[in-house]
């Protein structure tokens, strides 16, 4: 971490410090989570046994890199530790610029020495921005549980004479099978160009991996895209 002589062990017990307080102040004042993060270890299980999944609002790199503060740090039920896993790295990979940090979610070593290395982020920034009370009770809020649907009641049934979509049969002119070609040729570039990003992702992914686990080296364009370091 840029500009601290603070120990990366000093650091997690900061970091634990600073949840347990926001822990406290959230159970002293009683304020009721449930309806919104349900992330408190102490709430009922029932509420926990009913989600599927956790919903997160926000894609901003403060607060994407808090909901991986909350997952290693924050006290909650280890069903929803589960789904919050499972959910969190959907969202992060999703997210054209964050997605690694879903290498900072397997484990809290890994997140420990990314913060540890990175020079994008000086101890007062990241205790000022990320790790305070206020942050991480803002962030909590983003985070909401997914129960399934309701079983809707189901249309009446409408009986009707005959063929009711009339007139839609297909074109047989040249036109229309030009069109069609077109757009499977459009469709199937659309998927290459997906596949090919996903594949990159993958490859960057190891790569990451591998610098923070390994020592591999990065080049420079890696250690700006992985926040170690600011523009080269």
């Amino acid at each position: 971490m840029k500009n601290s002589t603070t120990s990366i062990e000093g650091i997690d017990i900061e970091i634990r410090k600073v949840v347990l307080k926001t822990f406290e102040t959230l159970r002293k004042s009683n304020r009721n989570l449930t309806q919104n993060a349900s992330l408190d270890k102490s709430f009922p299980s029932e509420q926990s046994s009913k989600a599927i999944g956790v919903y997160f609002k926000k894609r901003k790199f403060r607060i994407l890199l808090t909901y991986v503060v909350l997952f290693h740090y924050y006290p909650m039920d280890e069903s929803l530790r589960c789904y919050f896993f499972l959910d969190l790295q959907d969202h992060l990979e999703d997210n054209p610029d964050s997605f690694w940090l879903t290498v900072l979610l397997e484990q809290k070593e890994l997140f420990l020495r990314w913060l540890e290395i990175q020079e994008t982020l000086t101890r007062n920034e990241f205790f000022s921005l990320i790790v305070n009370e206020q942050n991480l009770i803002e962030t909590m809020s983003y985070v909401t549980l997914r129960f399934e649907d309701r079983l809707q009641r189901p249309r009446k049934l409408v009986r009707r004479k005959g063929y009711r979509d009339k007139g839609t049969l297909p074109d047989s002119s040249e036109t229309a099978r030009r069109q069609e070609v077109l757009r499977d040729a459009y469709l199937t570039q659309l998927q290459f160009t997906v596949e090919e990003k996903r594949d990159i992702r993958k490859q960057e992914i190891t790569l990451f991996r591998d610098f923070l686990t390994k020592g591999k080296t990065l080049e420079p364009e890696h250690l700006m895209l992985f926040r170690i370091k600011k523009g080269i």
